[in-house]
Order: C-alpha cells, then sequence, then structure tokens
C-alpha cells in the first residue's frame, strides 16, 4: 500500500482548519434557528462563535444582549447592548432592552438619562422605554412622574403586558392601590397568559393577602414561563415552607443551591426550613451563613435567635432577639420572648420594658 507523502500530509492537515468554515453571519443565522426553538444555551454558543470571527457583528451583539436579558444576566445584557449601540445599532432597537437591563440592576440614574425615542420608532418601543422610566421613577420616590410616564405608555400602547405591569408595580407601590393593580395584571395576562413578571407579582399580592395556595400556583406559573426564575422559586420556597409542604420546598432549594450556594435568600430558606423541621443545629449553619454575607437581614437575625431559644442558648438568643427588636420595637411576640428570658434572671425593670407595650396594645393578655 502506497504512503502518502509526509509533506503532503502536512499540507492536507494545515488544511483542515479552514475545511467547512462558517462565516459570522452563518453563526448568527444558526443562533437565531436555535432561539426560535427555544435552545438558548445553543443560541449563545453561536453566538459567540460568530463574535469569535468577527466582534464587530451587530446582529451577534443585539441578540446575545437580549438572550442575556432573557436568562437574568443583567451585567452581560448591559455590556453586549451598549457595544451593539456604539457600532451603530437604533435607539429603537437597544434602548427598550438596555434600559430594562439598568432597571433590574437598580442603575435608575441610568435609565432616567437614556435619551427619549423619536416619535418615528415603534409605539412599543417608546412604550417600553417610557415603562421603564416610571419605574425607575418610582424607585427614586417620584411617584408623579412614574405616573406621567406609565400613562404616557398605555397612550401608545394599551395592550402592552409590560406597560401594565408597569402600571400594576406604580400603583401597588407608589398609590397602595392593590384593587386596581391587580386588574392590571390580569389585564396584562389577557393579552399574555404567560407573562412571567405578572404571575411573580400576583404570587407577591397573595403573599401579602395571606392566600397563600393561591401565591404558590402563581409563583409556579412565573417559574414555568421564565428562563431566569431564581427569585420566584426563592418565594415559592418559601411559601412552600410556610404551607408545610416541606419535601417540595426542599427540592426548589437544591435547585436554587446549584446556581447560588452563598446567595443569603437561599441560606435563610434553608434555615426556615430546617427550623420548621426542628433541626435546630442546621438552621443556626445556615442563618449564619446568611448573616456572614450580609449581617443586616432581620429576617436572619429573628430566626437565629429563636433558633438559639429552641437550643437554650440564653445569652445568643438575647442578644439576636434584641437586635431585632431595636429595629421592629412594635413585635410584640418578640417582646414576651425576651421577658421570659429577663424572668429567669430576675431583671424585673428589663421586664417591664419589655411587656408594657404588650399589656398596653392588649389589656386582656
Amino acid at each position: 500500500m502506497k504512503t502518502i507523502p509526509v509533506i503532503i500530509l502536512v499540507v492536507l492537515l494545515a488544511g483542515c482548519d479552514n475545511f467547512g468554515s462558517i462565516s459570522d453571519s452563518e453563526y448568527v443565522k444558526r443562533a437565531q434557528v436555535y432561539l426560535d426553538k427555544g435552545e438558548l444555551a445553543s443560541a449563545t454558543i453561536e453566538l459567540k462563535n460568530a463574535l469569535a470571527q468577527n466582534p464587530e457583528n451587530t446582529q451577534a451583539r443585539l441578540l446575545l444582549g437580549k438572550q442575556h436579558l432573557d436568562t437574568g444576566n443583567m451585567p452581560g445584557a448591559e455590556k453586549e447592548l451598549r457595544k451593539a449601540w456604539e457600532l451603530g445599532v437604533s435607539d429603537e432597537s437597544i434602548l427598550p432592552f438596555l434600559a430594562r437591563a439598568y432597571l433590574a440592576q437598580g442603575k435608575y440614574d441610568e435609565v432616567l438619562t437614556l435619551p427619549e425615542l423619536q416619535s418615528s420608532a415603534s409605539k412599543k418601543a417608546q412604550a417600553s422605554v417610557l415603562t421603564s422610566r416610571g419605574i425607575a421613577s418610582l424607585r427614586q420616590g417620584d411617584n408623579n412622574s412614574a405616573n406621567e410616564s406609565i400613562g404616557a405608555a398605555l397612550r401608545l400602547r394599551q395592550d402592552l403586558p409590560y406597560a401594565l405591569y408597569g402600571q400594576a408595580v406604580v400603583l401597588s407601590i407608589g398609590n397602595k392601590d392593590f384593587e386596581n393593580a391587580r386588574k392590571s395584571l390580569n389585564q396584562a395576562l389577557k393579552y399574555d397568559p404567560q407573562y412571567a413578571p405578572a404571575w411573580g407579582m400576583i404570587g407577591e399580592l397573595e403573599r401579602q393577602d395571606g392566600n397563600l395556595e393561591l401565591a404558590e400556583q402563581a409563583f409556579s406559573k412565573a417559574i414555568d414561563n421564565s428562563n431566569h426564575s431564581f427569585g420566584y422559586r426563592l418565594n415559592r420556597t418559601l411559601i412552600r415552607a410556610r404551607l408545610q409542604q416541606l419535601d417540595a420546598a426542599q427540592q426548589d432549594i437544591d435547585i436554587l443551591k446549584k446556581s447560588s450556594p452563598n446567595h443569603p435568600g437561599v441560606n435563610i430558606a434553608q434555615g426556615l426550613l430546617s427550623f420548621f423541621r426542628g433541626d435546630y443545629l442546621d438552621a443556626q449553619k445556615s442563618f449564619e451563613l446568611a448573616l456572614s454575607v450580609n449581617d443586616k437581614i432581620l429576617t436572619a437575625v429573628l430566626y437565629l435567635g429563636l433558633t438559639h431559644t429552641a437550643l437554650n442558648n440564653k445569652h445568643q438568643a438575647k442578644s439576636y432577639l434584641s437586635q431585632y427588636i431595636r429595629a421592629y420595637p412594635d413585635n410584640l411576640i418578640v417582646r414576651k420572648i425576651l421577658a421570659f428570658q429577663e424572668l429567669g434572671q430576675q431583671n424585673y425593670k428589663k421586664i417591664e420594658k419589655l411587656i408594657r407595650p404588650v399589656i398596653d396594645n392588649s389589656s386582656s393578655d
């Protein structure tokens, strides 16, 4: 059998790198096919391949920015969208998405200083930017500007779920008008039954009203219809714990831990679940992990105090519960617990100071 000369073999192998090479535009086309199928991870790979070949491919930048926005990577979305904008992509194509990326990161000044879209831009794009401006104004305490922006958005597109969701946010937080906030959310779901932010907010409203079963169902809808469901799942975990659906709650926590094992909210949720199960040592560990990241989380402070109470660690319990009562002096239950602890040490003046608001609040106690 004849052998291929070494020099020919080298040439053939050297040419393999270019064999069947794909252009950056072809990568973008393939990414769009994956996006249409909902295969987001594969789409991301194709878009990154396109940008590796041509860092100035504006369509790849734009699509990757939207992809990051959809999956909750807000810093990544901001980076790609700003780069696409710098490369010449129109305001109409960029600003609705860049405004949401800023908003999700709490960059309210950046939202409010974005240029206004021209009247020639689509009504949907204009309404989207106005909605983000309205929510940003609300977060900065400017309710009048928030109402004006949301009103302008809805005059442009009264069927836009994002604008109706924004109206619900302003109504509930700015105006305390929960009834009409619900109507706005229901209207948003009429136009898009799978609109996750509306389901998530309904879950919050149901939880506030004490309708835990309905809240759990709403958060489940939000999870099912979102590509970045961390917040919705964390909320559902807490609801399930309160409903004593402990196994289901643990399943949610296990999923959350895979993506964010050090997140304070995840560790608080695990601590609450362990507390309800009576596993106080594990609860203590989880609450301490949460406070090691942020020692100002008063839910963790409270339950760590209650956990030490259950473990009969009187000094630690008193320390954490006292810290909590300084922030929430009207919590009568915690006052009673602290008073009973002081009773054992015969600190009667402290007991009277702690228990007097309880008596004043309820003479029958």
